[in-house]
């Protein structure tokens, strides 16, 4: 097999390799608010269960938690 043979193999199978490397991730945000006021909540974590990931919530109480894999999940708030 001549060597321009499998270089251009060598190339393809790693440009195909990096493709089915990246995955599809998402994101999941919103904003939490009292109840009852309607107030937005600072400083409230926000965890996925069964993952380890989460973000806390800022002074308007918005979050954003990054990478995220595709799927149906729980989201637990805890605030002190």
């Amino acid at each position: 097999m001549p060597l321009k043979n499998v270089l251009g193999t060598m190339v393809f199978l790693l440009l195909f390799s990096l493709d089915l490397l990246a995955a599809n991730y998402g994101k999941i945000g919103g904003v939490v608010t009292d109840k009852k006021s309607g107030e937005p909540l600072a400083g409230v974590n926000v965890i996925v269960e069964g993952l380890n990931i989460g973000a806390a919530t800022d002074h308007d109480g918005y979050y954003m938690i990054l990478q995220v894999a595709p799927g149906t999940y729980n989201v637990v708030c805890e605030y002190i």
